[in-house]
C-alpha cells in the first residue's frame, strides 16, 4: 500500500470535480485536468520517485490509447479523453484499462436501466440491427441524444474509483 493514500484522496477529489464539471456545465475545464495532471505527477514522483513518474506517463500513454479510437469514431469526447489521461497518471498503465472497463460495464448496465424504465429498449435493438446493415445518419442521431444525457466521466470516474480501491485496499 505504498502511497496508496496519497494517491486515493487526490483521485477522488479529481474525479468528484470533473464529474460535478461534466455533469453541471456538460464539460470537463482544461483547468481542471492540468492541475490535476501535474498533482498526479507530483505524487506519483514522491511516492515513487522516477519509477512513479514513469508509471504516470506510461499510464497517461494507456489512457490515450483506451480512448482514441472512441474519440475518433465521436462517441467520446475530447474532456473524456483528458478525463481519462489524469486518471491514468494517478492510476497507471495496468489499471487504467480495467478502469475503463468498469466505467464501461457500469455505463451499460445503466443504460439498459434507463431504457427500460423508459421502455425504449425494443428501439434501441431497432437502432442496433439498423446500424449493422449501414445507415449510419440514424444511429449517430441516437449517439448524440444518449451523449447528452449520460455524462461519460461519471461512469469511467466510478469504474476508476472502485478499481482503485479494489487493487489497492483490497488486494494489498
Amino acid at each position: 500500500m505504498n502511497g496508496c493514500f496519497f494517491i486515493t484522496l487526490p483521485l477522488a477529489a479529481y474525479i468528484a470535480a470533473a464529474c460535478y464539471c461534466d455533469i453541471r456545465y456538460k464539460a470537463i475545464f482544461n483547468r481542471l485536468n492540468i492541475i490535476f495532471f501535474i498533482i498526479a505527477l507530483a505524487v506519483q514522483y514522491f511516492t515513487g520517485g522516477l519509477y512513479g513518474l514513469s508509471t504516470a506517463i506510461a499510464g497517461m500513454l494507456a489512457g490515450f490509447i483506451v480512448l482514441i479510437i472512441p474519440y475518433r469514431k465521436e462517441w467520446a469526447c475530447g474532456g473524456d479523453v483528458k478525463f481519462i489521461l489524469t486518471v491514468g497518471a494517478f492510476v497507471g498503465p495496468s489499471r487504467i484499462f480495467f478502469s475503463t472497463l468498469y466505467g464501461l460495464v457500469i455505463l451499460g448496465i445503466t443504460t439498459i436501466i434507463y431504457l427500460l424504465i423508459r421502455k425504449k429498449l425494443g428501439q434501441l435493438f431497432a437502432s442496433a440491427v439498423i446500424c449493422t446493415y449501414g445507415c449510419k445518419n440514424v444511429d449517430a442521431k441516437k449517439r448524440q441524444e444518449i451523449a447528452e444525457r449520460l455524462p461519460l466521466s461519471v461512469f469511467f470516474g466510478l469504474g476508476a474509483l472502485l478499481y482503485w480501491l479494489y487493487t489497492a485496499l483490497i488486494l494489498s
